[in-house]
């Protein structure tokens, strides 16, 4: 039994959004204060249009950047692929986040083209924002927790056995 890559929903949100609301949630495993600061999100966007990469950096009131994770998809570091925390930081949280997007990335939008990076600038986050933030993450992870739902395809007289397709939800 097989299942063919899950097409994307009808909803589809920007990946830039989500990846800036999962910062937002996850402020202050940045080591940021409320009212000080930066992060900043850089992806990679492959040849076929995915994202190959990203690192996360926070940025002090002055401008210096501090990287504190990496994250490799399994196609491209097959033997650490995943959130790599590094200089200290660590978020648990924000590794399940990063798991979740970028192993659902047919559920997400994004602008750039083929091998370029792209940039993301989050500022503080203020309380309305951080909640704007929960609300996406929560229909986003709902949207990625949902399996994809197998159908019978039709027999061929060239194929005897039961073949298994996805059906569009």
């Amino acid at each position: 039994m097989t299942t063919a890559p899950q097409p994307p929903v009808a909803q589809v949100l920007p990946l830039n959004t989500i990846l800036e609301s999962a910062v937002v949630l996850n402020w202050a495993a940045f080591g940021q204060s409320p009212d000080g600061g930066m992060v900043r999100v850089e992806y990679h966007v492959g040849a076929d249009l995915s994202v190959e990469y990203l690192k996360i950096w926070s940025a002090t009131s002055r401008g210096y950047l501090s990287l504190v994770c990496d994250y490799a998809v399994a196609v491209h570091r097959p033997n650490g692929a995943g959130a790599r925390f590094v200089n200290g930081f660590h978020s648990r949280d924000l590794g399940r986040f990063l798991d979740s997007i970028l192993m659902n990335q047919n559920l997400f939008s994004h602008r750039g083209l083929a091998n370029r990076n792209v940039l993301i600038q989050v500022n503080p986050p203020t309380e309305e924002q951080t909640a704007e933030a929960q609300q996406r993450v929560t229909e986003a992870l709902s949207l990625a927790s949902t399996p994809p739902r197998l159908a019978r395809a039709p027999k061929s007289a060239a194929h005897q056995g039961p073949q298994w397709r996805e059906a569009n939800a």
